[in-house]
């Protein structure tokens, strides 16, 4: 949670994530991926990855305590291992004690190796894999340039993590189909041993220009994450699933206004291959359009934070997205449990930062946000009333938070802070 963010005062606007992409390939051709140049094999030199560093050391009270670091927006493990070896060192020789740093990498796990798993573990690197459920859903859309399924490549991949006692969480992306199996679901990836899990509702975003999923979902959505809430109270615990996750442990905190880190500048910091700069959502990295540009605020070599708040197109951009956040602040029953909807799933589907709900907002927020309160509310023996915003059920929860009903459904999983329901929108 990133708690009251004053959003006149620039000093407060810190990095908590920086987006880095090694490179724009990627070696699979997912269905609904969003990603525009995922072909071309462009790869970030050693040297823009240490000005990228630099970039962002150069002002040491501009960073959160933690700076999360993720390699991401292609296939990071399609880059050579040397290539990593280099970075990592300089990084922590860059970083020093100014910053606690943790690398992670989101990757579909085709690549991996025992090499790979060597240096995950020497550098205490945190994996999430991108997999979605079964063979027979999976090979559905997680497909290579043949039309062929990458199931048994990506189970490969995850022998290896496992042989090794490498921990991974996981991202599974809900297509239409996909919807109907939650029982299949759950006791796929748990058969995995996996303790966090993820899923993204296929999204409109990017290149990604449909959703196979229709008026119907937000039902089936709902009915989908209520058996999976039922799965884990009885069977698993003590296994993370984010999207439930993020409204039974961010409610105590909800008491106070927020802003989700997408739209608050600096917070996340996306840098392409070539040391462009963007912020917001990461997912506009690398992205072009008519009416905002290419969201390139800036240059590794010669920019500094300051510079990026400064740019011209930065103060545009930002203009709309703020201004997108008030009308979510007004208009939306739910703004209190979101912070005001992804600035790039409103460009993609409304064509502009300054407008309100998407279909992730349906799905994400107001369809498993309500089934999460509801539980709360029955757990407790509360009756919420239809006519309630998101905003007076919380208040009415907030005096029993620390009751044993409260606790139960999140476990002992430790969670990334309340807020930051960050995605991707492929996995």
């Amino acid at each position: 949670m990133l708690g009251t963010v004053d959003l006149n005062d620039s000093s407060t606007f810190k990095v908590h994530l920086a987006v880095i992409q090694p490179a724009t390939f990627c070696n699979i051709d997912c269905k609904y991926c969003y990603l525009a140049d995922r072909q071309a094999n462009r790869k970030m030199t050693l040297q823009t990855a240490e000005q990228a560093f630099r970039f962002l050391f150069g002002k040491p009270e501009r960073l959160n305590e933690k700076l999360v670091i993720a390699w991401h927006c292609g296939e990071p493990l399609a880059v050579p291992l040397d290539f990593y070896k280099s970075v990592l060192q300089r990084l922590q020789e860059m970083a020093g004690d100014m910053v606690k740093i943790e690398n992670s990498v989101q990757t579909n796990a085709t690549l991996i190796t025992q090499e790979w798993c060597d240096f995950i573990k020497e550098w205490d690197i945190k994996i999430g894999v991108s997999i979605d459920g079964p063979q027979w859903l999976h090979d559905a859309n997680r497909v290579d340039r043949a039309g062929r399924g990458t199931f048994k490549s990506v189970l490969r991949g995850i022998d290896l993590l496992r042989a090794n006692n490498i921990d991974f969480s996981t991202i599974c992306v809900l297509s239409d189909r996909s919807l109907d199996f939650p029982e299949e679901m759950w006791s796929f990836y748990k058969s995995l041993g996996v303790k966090s899990m993820a899923f993204n509702c296929e999204d409109i975003e990017g290149e990604h220009l449909s959703s196979s999923l229709n008026e119907t979902a937000p039902a089936r959505v709902q009915a989908f994450f209520e058996r999976l809430l039922h799965l884990r109270s009885g069977k698993g615990p003590e296994v993370s699933i984010r999207e439930l996750d993020y409204f039974f442990q961010g409610i105590p905190q909800w008491h106070k206004d927020f802003r989700r880190i997408e739209n608050v500048p600096l917070c996340i910091i996306g840098i392409a291959w070539n040391g462009d700069i963007s912020t917001f959502s990461p997912e506009l990295m690398g992205r072009k359009d008519e009416r905002y540009g290419d969201f390139v605020f800036g240059n590794v070599a010669t920019a500094t934070l300051e510079s990026v708040l400064a740019h011209p197109q930065f103060r545009v951009v930002y203009r709309d997205i703020a201004a997108g956040v008030q009308q979510c602040r007004k208009k939306c029953g739910y703004y209190s449990i979101c912070g005001g909807g992804s600035p790039s799933t409103k460009l993609s589907q409304n064509g502009t930062f300054d407008s309100t709900e998407t279909l992730a907002c349906k799905l994400r927020i107001k369809t498993i946000g309500g089934l999460a309160m509801e539980f709360l509310e029955k757990s407790c023996g509360f009756s919420s009333g239809s006519a309630q915003s998101a905003r007076e059920r919380v208040d009415h929860l907030l005096p029993v938070i620390n009751s044993a009903a409260m606790r139960a459904p999140a476990a002992s999983v430790k969670q990334k802070r309340p807020g930051q329901l960050q995605e991707s929108s492929t996995g």
